[in-house]
């Protein structure tokens, strides 16, 4: 195709991608379709996605989705899936070209007023502009309600062009109804709008800050952080360069940003009467306004000056246009007055009654979904979540639902979702404790968690059938049954902050057992949808809810969750003291199978660390506590683990019985990551004893299995493509494999395997005479492998690179003049 040998980055071969779809006349729809008709998976939501974000997604295989892809517009696969593997390997290595992000969300419809704040902000700018020596931060202040983040977003929209390398916007959530936005979750958020995906984001907030500020250095954006509960959650995410603004909307001064890091304050105060009376005028009409002057002076001042009361005021009085202003109030007056939302005595009283005003309109259905929802710690909800909640029909639901967003109770979103501001949380929950009793209130919850519960045990049954869990808190709860991976994906994805939000309330608010129990089936989306971040939170969660309750089974199980999420980023430390922690739980417990796990998590660490002997002998120990007649799904992954060891320990021929048995066992227990391991383990067998031909046999249908599936399967695609690689006696052919296998390793963030791939590439480079190529790919290799105290992994390199030296120095090594001065510097 045209064009495509010329593409120097993602961006542009993402953009090829679209094109060819257009060419092809393709919708996403048919695209997605023409796919499963050959057999792919390629829903049309991740498609869609992938264009508009202009990244591959994290979900699926990079050569698979390409593979889909292509084939689904009918044409060849090989030329695009080869263009991907040099272009991941160039650009892994390249300068990062970021992406420019445009995060501000739409201005309000008929902002006024405000323009004191305006000329404050401007001012500001223009000192920065001046006097350039730090970054400006500037504090947005001011009560619940006044348009602090309507200031915020109109300005930025006003102002977009003087930052032209992008706008990003986070909201914190700092005084939602749902958890405040951790900085890890924030800095993961942030980067991820530059393009930087979870692999290449560290686990410690300081070195995400770094990176952060790395990115954003000698650029100048604006950067608008709303909703901010405190200091902390804001200095993780300053910038460390004078060339960006950051806008900071809080309901507190935030006096410590003012006394530490020089932050300018603009305090927003409530509308003036001129402003606040055009914005019921722009909702019901400036015949109707004008006409009774003093009421609508009267529901300004009912409604405290502040525009979200204004607001939902007008479009009380917009839907009953033959309702008088006064006659309005009048309504507002006698309305039964609940708790007001601060102070006794503070003007926001009024507030409450414009509140009370919409929500007394509503019919009885309405206002009972309402008051169910200030009831959840979830951002946002779904219709078939908002049925179980309320204990009625999703038609009826969908019928309520539409009811609030038209009366501006709710914000409707896309993908027809549901969120509330967060004072209209705190107003349904203030209702909900005022007029349901207290059964009603936990039946409400616990039909949510219920619904939550068994939607979770579905996703994780399609997508990882053979990972084991331990026995479900509410029995009764039948698991959701979902058609296929990329529906259960979809769900996950979908509720994804919301199961987070979840596992933290109940952690903390009770009931335990469901924290523990959702962290735990959460973990296979390890492989799909959750950032490992989210893993880490949630695993935490499940520590902090087991160990109040005194749980010996469930902590084991979390902390052993805490160090397979750890353990592919090759943080051996954390990875062994939590797997010691879960060893020693379970052990206390009586717990054979958790124990085992605990063991062979301990011992891969200690494989790639290079710690044969310590590495085989917890596989043993940990077969030993299965059992021979133990669970065929819990005795799959020892013995691959186990093949291998032997394999490099030259015992091959119980090597071979090992992985044979793991063969078999993985077509029983028919996980296709399993099988992909279990194939390319006996590949590597094969490979040990020079019998090429069947080695390459198992190691194709690793790759096989593993390209097909529906899961992010990378340990066993990438040592299977390690193997065809190394037996493959093309050298272009053998290149680009091992390539690829670089570009998945990089991907799914397997450190160990990454520093393997670099080591293989560089060998078959050695090979191909590109001496220069080869040392730079080697030293890199050597360079994390040292980093991460892989030790047998870095001699190897490390023997390589001597190797690659030698061959230089003969007389016909050519390049090696221009390496050694490299080498030197």
């Amino acid at each position: 195709m045209a064009g495509l040998s010329d593409v120097t980055t993602v961006e542009e071969f993402i953009g090829l991608l679209d094109e060819l779809r257009l060419s092809a006349g393709l919708s996403f729809r048919d695209l997605e379709a023409r796919a499963k008709e050959r057999g792919d998976w390629l829903p049309r939501t991740t498609a869609n996605d992938a264009v508009k974000r202009r990244c591959l997604p994290h979900q699926q295989n990079p050569m698979t989705f390409i593979a889909a892809w292509a084939g689904a517009c009918g044409t060849d696969a090989d030329e695009w899936c080869a263009t991907w593997s040099h272009l991941a390997t160039a650009t892994s290595d390249a300068p990062r070209k970021l992406h420019i992000p445009h995060q501000l969300p739409a201005s309000i419809a008929g902002f006024s007023g405000r323009e004191p704040e305006m000329e404050a902000l401007d001012e500001i700018l223009v000192q920065s502009l001046r006097h350039p020596s730090a970054p400006v931060i500037v504090v947005i202040s001011g009560t619940p309600g006044v348009g602090k983040t309507a200031l915020a977003v109109e300005w930025a929209h006003r102002r977009a062009d003087r930052f032209p390398d992008g706008q990003l916007y986070l909201d914190l959530r700092g005084f939602s109804q749902d958890p405040p936005l951790e900085p890890k979750q924030s800095l993961s958020a942030l980067l991820h709008a530059f393009g930087v995906s979870d692999a290449e984001i560290p686990l410690a907030v300081t070195a995400q800050t770094g990176l952060y500020r790395s990115l954003l250095s000698g650029r100048r954006l604006l950067i608008v952080l709303d909703n901010a509960s405190d200091v902390q959650q804001i200095r993780p995410l300053l910038p460390g360069t004078p060339t960006c603004v950051v806008l900071v909307t809080s309901r507190h001064g935030l006096p410590g940003l003012v006394a530490r890091e020089g932050a300018c304050t603009v305090k927003v105060g409530r509308m003036g009467d001129e402003a606040a009376r055009d914005l019921v005028i722009q909702a019901i009409g400036a015949p109707r306004g004008l006409a009774e002057p003093a009421a609508l002076d009267e529901l300004v001042r009912l409604c405290a000056h502040l525009p979200l009361a204004l607001r939902i005021s007008g479009a009380n009085l917009a839907t009953s246009p033959f309702l008088s202003l006064a006659d309005y109030i009048a309504l507002m007056s006698e309305g039964d007055d609940l708790a007001a939302f601060q102070a006794e005595g503070d003007p926001e009283t009024g507030v409450r009654t414009a509140f009370d005003m919409s929500y007394a309109r509503l019919s009885a259905p309405a206002q009972k979904m309402f008051r169910r929802l200030g009831l959840v710690p979830v951002t946002d909800i779904c219709v078939s979540a908002a049925a179980a909640l309320a204990g009625t029909t999703n038609q009826a639901a969908r019928q309520v639902l539409d009811t609030l967003a038209c009366a501006h109770l709710l914000d409707p979103l896309p993908g027809g979702r549901f969120a509330a501001h967060d004072l209209m949380h705190a107003y349904a929950k203030q209702l909900a404790l005022a007029e349901d009793t207290e059964t009603e209130r936990v039946d409400a919850v616990d039909r949510l968690l219920n619904w939550y519960l068994a939607h979770a045990q579905g996703a994780s049954k399609t997508i990882m059938p053979s990972i084991m869990h331990g026995s479900s808190p509410r029995p009764d709860v039948a698991s959701v049954r979902y058609g296929s991976n990329d529906t259960a994906f979809a769900w996950l994805q979908d509720e994804r902050v919301n199961l987070v939000a979840l596992v933290k309330h109940t952690a903390l608010q009770g009931p335990r057992p469901l924290a523990w129990y959702l962290s735990d089936l959460l973990r296979s989306a390890y492989y799909s949808v959750f950032p490992r971040h989210d893993l880490l939170i949630l695993a935490e969660a499940a520590i902090e809810a087991a160990s109040r309750e005194e749980n010996l089974l469930a902590e084991a199980i979390a902390h052993h969750s805490l160090a397979s999420a750890v353990w592919p980023t090759a943080q051996y430390g954390l990875c062994l003291e939590h797997s010691q922690q879960a060893c020693s739980l379970a052990r206390q417990g009586g717990f054979p199978l958790p124990e085992a796990a605990a063991l062979i998590t301990m011992s891969t660490a200690k494989y790639e660390m290079g710690d044969l002997s310590e590495a085989e002998a917890l596989l043993r120990q940990g077969l030993a506590v299965i059992g021979p007649d133990g669970p065929r799904r819990a005795r799959v992954n020892p013995l691959i683990k186990l093949s291998q060891i032997l394999c490099d320990t030259g015992n091959h021929k119980e090597a071979m019985v090992c992985a044979t048995s793991a063969n078999k066992m993985a077509e029983q227990v028919g996980d296709p990551r399993w099988q992909a391991m279990a194939a390319s383990a006996l590949g590597t067998v094969y490979e040990h004893l020079k019998d090429t031909a069947t080695a390459h046999r198992h190691y194709s249908r690793a790759v096989e299995i593993a390209s097909t599936s529906a899961i992010r399967i990378g340990e066993g695609l990438i040592s299977a493509l390690l193997g065809i690689a190394k037996l493959e006696p093309d050298q272009e052919a053998a290149f680009q494999t091992a390539s690829q296998a670089l570009a998945t390793s990089r991907h799914c963030n397997y450190r160990f395997l990454e520093g393997q791939a670099l080591t293989t590439v560089a060998r078959i480079l050695l090979k191909a005479g590109r001496l220069d190529e080869a040392c730079v790919h080697v030293q890199k290799a050597v360079t994390l492998h040292h980093h991460h105290g892989q030790q047998l992994a870095e001699d190897v390199a490390r023997a390589l690179l001597a190797e690659i030296d030698q061959s230089v120095s003969q007389p016909d090594g050519a390049g090696g003049e221009e390496r050694d001065d490299r080498r030197a510097q």
